[in-house]
């Protein structure tokens, strides 16, 4: 998903802590499926 720069930001509202994660290709297919999005 070049589209979205391949990153999740979370943020915990509670804490205030931000976090940023780069899933793998393996993410991308169990979580959105198919082989076109990678």
């Amino acid at each position: 998903m070049k589209g979205v720069a391949g990153k999740i930001l979370r943020i915990d509202l509670t804490s205030g802590r931000i976090t940023v994660e780069e899933p793998g290709e393996a993410f991308y297919r169990r979580y959105l499926g198919g082989a076109g999005i990678v």
